[in-house]
């Protein structure tokens, strides 16, 4: 569809089938050749099989679909997902779960090669272990991101027979294409009761926001994870994510109706431009929920260069002298860079700094956005 003047019209050419079957999620992405890849899992009788199927450029053109070329485990248990995404602008990766082997896989393809070539795939294990997946995944790409990081919020089935409150329900697995490993870290721990997790990367803040499915903030612990109530958002640097203990803050809570569940988003990246903007469901009231913010001022256009100023007291004195030294800088900056005259360097807004050798000294500031 093609949206112009407050509405959604069929672009000419559509709808174009991508699959014949039934199956409980599918999810798209396109590559850098502009044609458009799904990921699906399909059950037939007891056998559950991951499928992908690609289009020509510009969506059109869809061929018979097909299993992940050479995957090693291509049929995990019935109950079980697969998910795609576009990353370092010439791959497309899936992922899917296996809780039988507690394996989380993830297959990479080169845009262009033949994708029913099992050569043009590439195949590793992003977790592997004794209940460390279930059937909830989501996975995000930093688009602007050179080195082409993907990041995956995996819910595991470690509160399956264990009362341990400390154990990891869901992680974050980091993949970093230069080093083609993944890192792992924990979002929130059984004790929380949290369920559906979601992430967001906030490029602006540099922030991984996660948010996922807990009881409501009025109560305590859960009969069972995955029990409605509250959506909740944690975040942590996509640099270092290490997240803070707890479900996190409510952004999307009624409190005559506690059954708020199913929390998604957008698959872009967000920034202060764009906003951020999550929905839930409420399936006892049957309504939609929402959640729209801002995510701070936008950052001024490029070319709008801060001007760099300061003021500095005391300006003379018997060594040690300390200086306070205050930006006056317009344009709005957001780095300083101090040389202060003697060797020494800061990068404060206002610091301070100590002369201790006699003399005269020149101190310089710059200022970036």
């Amino acid at each position: 569809y093609s949206y112009s003047g407050g509405a959604y019209s069929l672009d000419a050419g559509f709808p174009q089938v991508i699959s014949n079957n039934s199956s409980e999620t599918l999810t798209i992405d396109k590559d850098s050749t502009g044609a458009l890849w799904a990921t699906w899992t399909q059950v037939a009788g007891t056998t559950n099989t991951v499928f992908v199927n690609s289009s020509g450029p510009g969506g059109t053109g869809w061929g018979t679909p097909f299993v992940v070329p050479g995957a090693a485990d291509p049929n995990p248990t019935p109950d079980d997902l697969s998910a795609i995404v576009a990353f370092r602008n010439d791959q497309i990766g899936i992922m899917w779960t296996d809780q039988a082997t507690g394996t989380a896989y993830w297959s990479t393809h080169t845009d262009g090669e033949d994708p029913r070539a099992a050569s043009s795939w590439r195949h590793r294990e992003a977790i592997r272990g004794n209940r460390q997946v279930d059937d909830h995944l989501n996975i995000k790409t930093l688009q602007a991101d050179p080195t082409g990081r993907v990041f995956a919020a995996v819910k595991t089935s470690l509160n399956d027979g264990s009362t341990d409150p400390n154990l990891a329900q869901e992680v974050l697995v980091v993949f970093k294409p230069g080093t083609g490993v993944f890192e792992q870290t924990t979002i929130a721990r059984t004790g929380d009761c949290v369920s559906r997790p979601q992430i967001m990367l906030d490029t602006e803040n540099n922030l991984v926001r996660a948010f996922h499915t807990a009881p409501s903030t009025t109560v305590a612990g859960c009969a069972f994870s995955g029990v409605a109530g509250s959506i909740y958002e944690k975040t942590a640097s996509m640099d270092n994510p290490v997240f803070g203990t707890g479900r996190g803050t409510a952004v999307i809570e009624d409190a005559n109706s506690a059954n708020m569940n199913n929390v998604t988003s957008t698959k872009q990246s967000v920034n202060s431009a764009t906003g951020i903007v999550v929905m839930a469901t409420d399936h006892v009231a049957r309504r939609y929920w929402f959640s729209d913010r801002s995510l701070g001022t936008p950052p001024p256009p490029p070319g709008n260069a801060p001007v760099a100023s300061f003021t500095a007291s005391p300006t003379s004195g018997t060594v040690p002298l300390t200086v306070s030294f205050t930006d006056t800088s317009t344009g709005t900056p957001t780095s300083w860079a101090w040389e202060f005259g003697d060797g020494e360097t800061a990068t404060a807004q206002n610091p301070s700094h100590t002369y201790t050798t006699a003399g005269t000294y020149t101190a310089r500031l710059t200022v970036t956005n």
